[in-house]
């Protein structure tokens, strides 16, 4: 692994604390979208305490150089850090990470492996900090080929949906202050589709709050949702006794 790079100090490699970045960076020479700089460690401050796995995030960061507030706000808006969470081109896991290539790649051989929170996040680590180094740390081009692939950005411009996917993951970064970590189940059903249907109904309905599917002990589907207080109580009011998205 090559020397962890920092800007600023060791005690934010240690950890987490942030650099304060007030306007667009000169640094940045390429497009930065909605992020500060040419560096993650511009655009992240301290991961809550109430985010899930954060502890994983934290050990995942320190060790390959990546801020463990950029990989928390990669879990939440990919999985809603869900660990059981299955996409339909086989990403996996908490960090979505895609089985075989992808996953080998990152040092994974055992699929059922990427179903540990901590496995998963941990490869999410590794694949940011080869990226962070491609496209010298700059955080939009990053996230890009995150979601994209790094063989289809080539530092020139990123295609709309490359773009578009890191100013979602600019919004999650910043939901991460106004987390709940006590998730409402909103209903249970009897199969993963269906409970994928009415999570996708619910997140139109309702785009300030994040649902998520996770099967239950008694071979049911919960979908959850998690988001702000004043928007879940918004939810609660509007959903009443009945729902029907």
């Amino acid at each position: 692994m090559n020397r962890v790079v920092c800007i600023g100090t060791l005690l934010f490699c240690l950890f987490g604390q942030p650099l304060v970045a007030s306007a667009k960076s000169a640094e940045c020479l390429k497009d930065c979208g909605q992020w500060h700089g040419a560096h993650p460690e511009q655009n992240f401050g301290p991961l809550p305490q109430s985010v899930p796995y954060r502890n994983c995030f934290i050990s995942a960061g320190r060790q390959h150089g990546v801020p463990p507030r950029l990989l928390a706000s990669v879990a939440y808006g990919e999985s809603d850090f869900n660990p059981n969470a299955v996409s339909d081109k086989g990403a996996i896991g908490v960090m979505q990470i895609r089985w075989p290539l992808t996953a080998r790649h990152l040092g994974v051989g055992n699929r059922w492996r990427l179903f540990d929170a901590c496995t998963n996040i941990d490869a999410g680590a590794r694949y940011l900090r080869e990226l962070s180094e491609k496209y010298s740390g700059n955080v939009h081009y990053m996230l890009g080929a995150y979601f994209y692939g790094p063989s289809r950005i080539d530092g020139a411009s990123l295609p709309a949906p490359a773009a578009h996917y890191s100013d979602y993951i600019y919004q999650r970064n910043l939901a991460l202050d106004r987390f709940n970590a006590s998730p409402q189940t909103i209903v249970y059903l009897s199969s993963g589709h269906s409970a994928r249907r009415w999570q996708k109904a619910l997140s139109r309905r309702f785009p300030d709050i994040q649902f998520s599917v996770a099967p239950s002990t008694d071979g049911t589907y919960g979908v959850t949702a998690n988001g702000a207080s004043a928007a879940m109580r918004k939810m609660s009011d509007q959903l009443g006794s009945t729902l029907t998205p």
